[in-house]
């Protein structure tokens, strides 16, 4: 591995990791953890430009829907973890 995917790896897992904290803990009741995925993947939607990406999200039947990616951020007050200003 090179330096460069050695620091995308260690950015992506420390996202995550405040992704997780804040669906943990920023919500009454928290929201579950099979949602860091769908929100990391809207994060990374927005950040690279493209707020309208549908992201698959799984729902408490066990089937999926899917949101917008921009719609994520703001449904789960997001914003402060995208790094353009795609959004905000």
């Amino acid at each position: 591995m090179d330096q460069d995917t050695i620091k995308r790896a260690i950015k992506r897992a420390r996202l995550e990791n405040a992704i997780e904290w804040h669906l943990k803990y920023n919500f009454y009741p928290p929201y579950p953890r099979a949602l860091i995925k769908p929100c990391l993947e809207a994060i990374e939607a927005v950040n690279q430009g493209n707020p309208n990406g549908l992201i698959i999200i799984p729902t408490n039947e066990g089937g999926q829907g899917g949101a917008k990616a921009g719609d994520l951020i703001e449904f789960f007050n997001l914003e402060g973890m995208i790094e353009t200003e795609a959004i905000q």
